[in-house]
């Protein structure tokens, strides 16, 4: 998996990390069959690229 197509080592920018945090919340959904679940996981269980986009981005509801 090249750098570009791997989230935790991909350079981001923007817009492109909304867009990836969307993804991983969705993907999260899909595969929990819930929404919950992403919108639930404590901080500490969420991958380090999530965590330094919610930082970022200030997301603090899910």
């Amino acid at each position: 998996m090249s750098a570009q197509s791997n989230p935790d080592t991909a350079p981001t920018t923007g817009t492109s990390e909304g867009q990836m945090y969307k993804c991983w919340y969705y993907d999260v959904a899909s595969e929990s069959g819930t929404c919950d679940t992403p919108r639930n996981m404590p901080y500490d269980e969420l991958p380090e690229r999530i965590q330094r986009i919610k930082d970022k981005c200030r997301i603090n509801r899910y």
